[in-house]
């Protein structure tokens, strides 16, 4: 089993001014997004490689970040209605070009994805914030839903 996704995003077409408290002007630069993802089945088993990477540039700075998870998919099939709710866990580490690895814990159930990262500070940062990174949380909703309709005939009939 193989899926594949890429995409490229521009953000800030017109470069519009801002003006935060200085009340100096300034133009925001227009910023560039590529990214893709790969779920790559592993033969045999209930369980995904999922490697992906973005690229990020705005004005003069970059911003790169790879890395993989591992899909682990658990099927809860409902025995009257032939509905199948899949949910699953995976477990990842990214990297963050000459900053952060960023290790992370995610639960997909139904169509909800709950997800839990750390931000551990590699580069030089780290002096100025003493070795602590950022957890982030999140929390998305997937459409379309996980939940798949099997032919009448091969759902169980009720007793």
């Amino acid at each position: 089993q193989l899926s594949a996704t890429a995409g490229f995003a521009i953000f800030h077409i017109n470069q519009p001014k801002q003006n935060l408290f200085s009340g100096q002007v300034d133009r925001l630069y227009t910023k560039y997004a590529i990214h893709a993802s790969a779920n790559i089945g592993l033969k045999g088993l209930n369980s995904f490689f999922v490697p992906s990477l973005i690229f990020y540039r705005q004005g003069k700075t970059t911003e790169f970040t790879a890395g993989t998870l591992i899909r682990y998919r658990i099927k809860e099939e409902s025995r009257y209605t032939g509905f199948i709710k899949e949910s699953s866990i995976s477990l990842g580490l990214h990297y963050r070009h000459l900053d952060a690895m960023i290790p992370s814990v995610i639960i997909d159930v139904s169509g909800f994805s709950v997800g839990i990262s750390y931000d551990i500070n590699i580069s030089t940062l780290s002096k100025a914030s003493s070795g602590r990174g950022g957890i982030e949380i999140s929390l998305k909703f997937i459409n379309p839903s996980p939940y798949k309709f099997r032919n009448s005939k091969s759902a169980k009939p009720m007793l």
